[in-house]
């Protein structure tokens, strides 16, 4: 409910999260906890995404410091458990869709796994090798929203990140990567426009 105003953006989207085994964000205090817990036998079909307390920053991204980690696991949560169901042909993770063609454009061509090195004009180029292409694909979109929305835009933030991704600021991402820009501006598509300010008014 991005817009606020009481209502879910997309109800496509919302039931593909509901569907089947439903899905769910589960909050550890950190890393060893989550492995403890995964370690069990879980018995279970739902998409689950992990977040861990101590990369959980209630007031926001702090300039020069941590970024709150929140906005990018519930943004994979969606798009794996949402938009890529709800719009296959679009959004979907896969090597025939809107979105993987914009991401081969940015990573300098098709890659299945993470290569050797990336072509100079490529201005995407993930290197975790755990990370396969779908993987990337989840990657991409969550660079994309949060740089249109501003969230990678602050004192400090375009340095850390540019191993990893070029584009943080607005301006940046809507003039070099314009096929992902025109792809999750679409109206149809329901993309926040806003960033979360830590207070719900719906």
């Amino acid at each position: 409910d991005n817009d606020e105003d009481g209502t879910p953006d997309d109800p496509l989207v919302i039931e593909k999260m509901t569907s089947r085994s439903g899905s769910a964000m589960l909050m550890f205090a950190n890393d060893a906890e989550a492995e403890s817990f995964f370690d069990t036998d879980i018995d279970t079909d739902m998409m689950l995404q992990d977040l861990y307390a101590n990369e959980t920053l209630p007031g926001g991204s702090v300039p020069g410091g941590r970024f709150d980690a929140t906005l990018e696991e519930v943004l994979h949560l969606v798009t794996f458990a949402g938009w890529h169901r709800a719009y296959p042909d679009a959004l979907g993770l896969r090597t025939d869709t809107e979105l993987s063609l914009a991401m081969d454009i940015a990573r300098g061509g098709r890659f299945m796994s993470v290569p050797t090195s990336y072509p100079d004009e490529a201005w995407y180029h993930y290197d975790d090798r755990t990370c396969n292409y779908n993987c990337m694909l989840v990657e991409y979109i969550y660079w994309g929203i949060t740089s249109l929305l501003g969230a990678q835009d602050y004192a400090g933030r375009c340095d850390e990140i540019e191993r990893e991704w070029e584009l943080c600021t607005p301006e940046s991402f809507a003039a070099g990567d314009q096929a992902l820009h025109a792809l999750i501006t679409d109206p149809k598509y329901n993309m926040p426009t806003a960033l979360p300010d830590g207070s719900y008014g719906g």
